[in-house]
């Protein structure tokens, strides 16, 4: 009876505003690394190019692909940009990994994997930097996950990243 009380003292501190297990929550460790590739080289106005996140799952940690209902996929949210029209990020295909107490087969990511995002910087640019043959576009955005290993799973994270897109302004397709 005691542990249950204890149990849900937790609970509802986690979820009460200030609470305790909040900060607790907050200052879980990161159980992915992420590194974002931009393009290497200068992108043409009206040209779509990818900005690539590199994701590598902590061992013995796994995260859930999107498309498993009923669970916390990883998503990536880029913030609007003017000038830059960003497509919904594509993500590789999970590998299943059957949950033996559930008797459930989810698709999950627990190897690197690669999220693309694709984007076309458009020609309003030129309007904002009228005198330049290139200009500095930086792409911020949030990548949201639930990390589990074997045992439990984690409370939800996100990782911030930010990536510097360098677009030819001289001339557009």
């Amino acid at each position: 009876m005691v542990r249950a009380i204890v149990i849900l003292v937790l609970a509802a501190a986690a979820w009460a505003p200030g609470g305790a297990a909040q900060s607790f929550f907050k200052n879980q460790p990161p159980r992915l690394d992420v590194s974002v590739v931009p393009p290497t080289t200068p992108v043409a106005l009206g040209t779509a190019a990818v900005l690539t996140l590199k994701v590598t799952p902590k061992p013995g940690i796994h995260v859930y692909a999107p498309g498993n209902p009923d669970y916390i996929p990883v998503a990536v949210d880029i913030a609007p940009q003017p000038g830059i029209s960003i497509e919904p990020a594509s993500f590789p295909p999970g590998k299943d990994l059957l949950f033996g107490p559930l008797k459930e087969a989810v698709k999950v990511y627990s190897e690197p994997f690669d999220v693309r995002v694709s984007f076309t910087p458009r020609a309003a640019l030129r309007k904002a930097h009228p005198s330049g043959k290139t200009a500095v576009v930086t792409l911020k955005g949030t990548l949201s996950y639930q990390a589990c290993n074997e045992k439990v799973c984690f409370p939800p994270q996100s990782s911030a990243f930010e990536a510097e897109i360098i677009i030819a302004l001289s001339a557009a397709r």
